[in-house]
């Protein structure tokens, strides 16, 4: 059973060997279930998402009492496929098929089960183990088969690939029936000299399932009347399921009708799919897409060969033509390089991506947009991230959890088709902390710990997280997949019983030996350290989970001053300070300080401290309040408020959090000091007068009154920039501008004509050189207070 474990009953199982499983119709099988050996039991049941046995003579069931299949044909297109040996084809009571049905009416109907017994059409296959068994097929198209093993159509006595003739098309019916692969292999063969080229030459109402096609040279026609692909020439009313054509496979034709999957489809399913084949101007899954063609969950990572005829390299497809444009769906799949189609995206084209390597060999993925056949930048994202691909909802997770269709290694791998994979395996092993120069961290703490098969969490220290094992010496030493990994579950084993490695990574740089940001698991974020490829095992507890590390604020006070500018943000007097270290900060590592690799920013979070009243009476003798709203003016000791969040600047700057509420830990006043503003004096010697025996000036450009132009007036000159307004230095004496940009009221009071006085302001009327004397010089106005 591959039902979730918290649905069956052990203790029943256990207490009295009573069968353990649920029989609730939703709880069904979440992996398939595949039987390549013998099973004698009293009793067989099964549930599994789908089922493949593959020889129906090696599973025998004790009682009268069929096997029991339980499938989720509903939810995910789960299938009971039994092999048989040619002749020996099993009885319709020998299998019995459950699937999970919830009817359409009336709505509100739950999930029902539905049983039937097995029936030839739809879960009985005849088992193909030869070249010539495979190619039998074609004495009877309309049979379903089920390969018992790879087909190799290499000749080893000539060292050549043999000539395959493919099933259906030209000289016979399209194949009709059902081709389960297991998952082997159609390899080594050629095929040439026809117009449905490939594995199979052309099918009509079929489907193929599970299969790969690799060391294949398929050579199409270049007529438009000739189609060739990887694994089907040409395809009407057929699915394609869980196939693949593999590097080493070659495949050419006419331009736009051939593909690396398959050659043209129409009322066609293509589904859980990859193309890594070279092929010419073609596309890397579909030559020519027809009408209500659907592609999903697949991708294409194909060479191309073609050229034009000035011998320029031509870009790879996806699918080259699709004809009706809108005729053609596709979902949640990717291709690298190239472009999507030589035809215009259309509206059908969702969450599918154009993967691009770039110089430094990081890889970037572009969401499709309709209307235009190549990918635009805008929706740029790492493509080696599961968050890039957030849409395909849980057809991915980056876990290896059980029911995915895709799998991803956080930070290392493009998405991988899960039912490619080697089976699932759990990795077991230790790590510890190394510092830069690959030394470890001597901290006490730092001790060896398992990973208990479990993906892994720890937060930001500036230290790198590696395997580790023993030298000689018993010391701990950076340790890599091969000599400390332990690996248990359904994967590929050596002749000697140890785990097959070869397509399992880990990160191991000869000249920086592991430890650098980019590569190396340091950083904050998620980021496997093992993985595997396509063709390797589905690795669980891979995962390393590097949390942010949170800086806070101590408690302290600020008190800055600064000159009135007209508006009530303090920010900057603030943020002066706190660079200056008035208030410490807690959660920097040593290193990283040392190192100047990440700062304070108080921009980014939009940081701000603003300046609030002090306590006065309004106009009507009502007390208001210190703090209850923001103030411009001057005053000792204002109040403060704070918003916004601090962030950091610098190389490891994401790796730290700003604990927001750290904020409340500070206080401050600010102290708001007048600033200057200037009088412009037009002359400053009055004329000389007769003496008249008053202290008097006659000298009319001296006067205040009685004049067109006063001789002290209040230098204007000078206006604060206007807010957004570059540059935004405020010039010396300048008026200013409030919150709201609006200039401040102020002006000069109405001073007095002059008098002649003597140094202590004491008149003089006598003859001789005195003083001038200007009185009631002030300023006025709603912000006078302030200058």
């Amino acid at each position: 059973s591959t039902q979730e474990e918290s649905t069956l009953n052990t203790a029943a199982f256990t207490g009295s060997g009573a069968s353990p499983l649920s029989t609730t119709v939703t709880d069904v099988g979440k992996a398939d279930v595949v039987n390549m050996g013998s099973i004698t039991a009293n009793k067989v049941e099964v549930y599994g998402r789908s089922i493949r046995i593959l020889d129906a003579a090696n599973v025998h069931d004790a009682t009268t009492s069929p096997v029991i299949l339980h499938i989720d044909e509903e939810t995910n297109g789960g299938y009971a496929h039994i092999g048989y040996q040619s002749g020996s084809v099993p009885s319709t009571s020998d299998y019995e098929i459950h699937k999970k049905v919830t009817p359409t009416t009336p709505p509100s109907s739950p999930p029902t089960t539905v049983v039937a017994a097995a029936t030839a059409a739809d879960n009985y296959y005849q088992l193909v183990s030869t070249p010539t068994e495979f190619q039998n097929i074609n004495s009877d198209l309309t049979k379903n088969y089920m390969l018992a093993n790879d087909i190799d159509f290499y000749d080893s006595a000539t060292g050549t690939k043999k000539s395959l003739t493919p099933i259906g098309g030209d000289s016979h019916a399209a194949f009709s029936g059902k081709f389960d692969g297991n998952f082997f292999r159609i390899q080594n063969f050629t095929v040439s000299g026809t117009s449905r080229a490939g594995a199979f030459g052309e099918i009509n109402g079929a489907r193929i399932d599970n299969v790969g096609i690799t060391g294949a040279t398929i050579t199409g026609g270049t007529t438009s009347a000739d189609y060739a692909g990887g694994v089907v020439g040409y395809a009407t009313s057929s699915t394609l399921k869980n196939v693949y054509s593999d590097r080493g496979t070659t495949v050419s034709g006419a331009n736009g009708r051939h593909g690396g999957i398959v050659g043209y489809t129409t009322d066609t399913k293509v589904e859980s799919v990859y193309s890594k084949a070279t092929i010419g101007a073609g596309g890397g899954i579909i030559g020519l897409a027809a009408n209500d063609t659907k592609v999903r969950d697949s991708y294409s990572e194909i060479h191309t060969t073609a050229t034009t005829g000035g011998g320029i390299p031509l870009a790879a497809y996806f699918i080259y033509y699709i004809n009706p444009t809108a005729g053609t769906t596709v979902d949640n799949s990717y291709f690298i390089g190239g472009n999507f189609s030589y035809s215009n995206i259309t509206s059908k084209v969702n969450n599918t991506y154009k993967v691009t390597e770039d110089a430094d060999h990081t890889y970037k993925a572009s969401l499709l947009r309709p209307g235009s056949p190549t990918a635009t930048t805008a929706d740029e994202k790492d493509a080696n991230s599961s968050d890039t691909y957030a849409a395909w909802g849980n057809t991915i997770n980056n876990t290896g959890a059980p029911g995915a269709k895709w799998r991803i290694y956080e930070g290392r791998t493009l998405p991988l088709l899960t039912a490619f994979m080697d089976g699932t395996a759990t990795t077991t092993y230790d790590t510890r902390y190394f510092n830069a120069n690959g030394t470890l961290n001597a901290e006490s703490a730092n001790t060896a710990k398992s990973n208990k098969g479990a993906d892994i969490e720890t937060t930001y220290n500036s230290q790198y997280v590696k395997i580790v094992g023993k030298d000689g010496s018993g010391a701990d030493v950076v340790g890599g997949k091969s000599n400390v990994v332990t690996y248990a579950g359904a994967m590929q084993y050596n002749a000697d019983g140890t785990p097959n490695l070869d397509h399992i990574y880990d990160y191991v740089s000869a000249g920086t030996n592991d430890f650098d940001k980019k590569n190396g698991i340091r950083n904050a974020g998620t980021k496997a350290i093992l993985w595997s490829d396509q063709d390797g095992p589905n690795l669980r507890g891979v995962n390393v989970t590097v949390k942010q590390r949170v800086v806070s604020l101590d408690n302290g006070t600020i008190k800055p001053d600064r000159m009135y500018n007209g508006k009530s943000d303090v920010t900057d007097a603030f943020i002066s300070e706190l660079k200056k270290g008035s208030i410490n900060s807690s959660g920097f590592t040593a290193e990283d300080v040392e190192a100047h690799s990440v700062n304070l920013d108080f921009t980014t979070g939009h940081f701000k401290a603003q300046a609030y009243n002090l306590e006065y009476e309004d106009t009507t003798g009502t007390t208001i309040a210190a703090g209850t709203h923001a103030d411009k003016n001057v005053g000792k000791d204002k109040p403060v408020k704070f918003t916004g969040s601090i962030d950091f600047s610098g190389d490891d700057a994401a790796n730290y959090y700003f604990n927001n509420a750290s904020l409340s830990n500070i206080t401050g006043t600010a102290t708001i000091t007048k600033a200057p503003l200037y009088l412009k004096i037009n002359k400053t010697r009055a004329d000389a007068k007769i003496y008249d025996g008053t202290d008097a000036v006659l000298d009319l450009a001296m006067k205040q009154t009685g004049t067109t132009s006063s001789n002290i007036t209040l230098d204007k000159s000078k206006i604060a920039p206007a807010i957004g307004v570059t540059p935004s230095t405020i010039p010396d004496g300048a008026i200013m501008r409030d919150d709201n940009d609006t200039v401040d009221n102020v002006d000069l009071t109405n001073v007095t004509d002059p008098t002649y006085t003597d140094t202590a302001g004491n008149a003089q009327i006598h003859v001789g050189d005195h003083k001038l004397q200007y009185k009631n010089v002030g300023l006025r106005g709603a912000d006078a207070g302030n200058y």
